[in-house]
C-alpha cells in the first residue's frame, strides 16, 4: 500500500514538474528572430514593421489617379503583431459605433515592402450586418523606421457575397512612441 502512494506522489510529482518545465516555454518561447522583416543587422532597426502605427488621416482616393476622391478622411490605428497577425481600428464617421474592429495578417516581401491584408463588418443600427469589408494593402516602411506610406483597396460586399463597392486608400502612419 505504502508503494503504491509513493508512486502516484512521484508520478503526480512529476507531471508538475513537467507542467511548470513547458507551460512558461510555450507561453514565452516565440523567439526574437520570428520577426516579419528580414534585415541584416545594420539595417534591423530600421525595417521592422512590429508594433503600433497611426494614420493621422487615412484618405480614399481616385483608383485610377490616386487623387483624394472628397470623402472626409479618418483616423485610423494599426497594430501589427511579431508572427504576422495584425488588426485595424479606425474611426469611420459614417459607419457609427456599428463596426468591429478589423483583423488581419501582414507579410514582409522585400527589403522594406510589406503586405496587409484585414476584414472587418459594418452593422445596421438594428444589428444586423450591413456589409463585409476586405482590405488589402501595399506598405513600405521608411528607411528610419518611423513611417509607412501605403496603398490598398477596399471591397465591399454585402452579407449574400455580392459586391457593391471598390475603394482606394493612400495614407502614411508614424510608428506611435513613448
Amino acid at each position: 500500500m505504502n508503494t503504491k502512494n509513493t508512486t502516484k506522489t512521484f508520478v503526480i510529482a512529476l507531471a508538475m514538474t513537467l507542467t511548470l518545465a513547458i507551460v512558461p516555454t510555450m507561453a514565452f518561447g516565440q523567439s526574437t528572430a520570428d520577426k516579419q522583416s528580414i534585415a541584416s543587422p545594420l539595417d534591423e532597426q530600421g525595417n521592422d514593421l512590429t508594433g503600433l502605427w497611426q494614420v493621422a488621416a487615412s484618405n480614399t482616393v481616385d483608383c485610377i489617379t490616386g487623387q483624394p476622391d472628397g470623402q472626409p478622411p479618418v483616423p485610423v490605428n494599426y497594430l501589427f503583431n511579431q508572427g504576422g497577425t495584425m488588426t485595424e481600428e479606425e474611426a469611420n464617421l459614417f459607419d457609427g459605433p456599428y463596426r468591429a474592429s478589423a483583423q488581419g495578417m501582414w507579410k514582409h516581401v522585400t527589403g522594406r515592402k510589406y503586405l496587409a491584408a484585414f476584414t472587418n463588418f459594418a452593422f445596421n443600427p438594428d444589428r444586423s450586418l450591413a456589409v463585409t469589408l476586405k482590405f488589402r494593402s501595399n506598405i513600405t516602411l521608411a528607411k528610419d523606421g518611423n513611417s509607412f506610406t501605403e496603398r490598398g483597396t477596399a471591397e465591399v460586399s454585402l452579407p449574400d457575397g455580392t459586391v457593391v463597392a471598390n475603394v482606394c486608400f493612400a495614407d502614411t502612419a508614424t510608428r506611435f512612441a513613448f
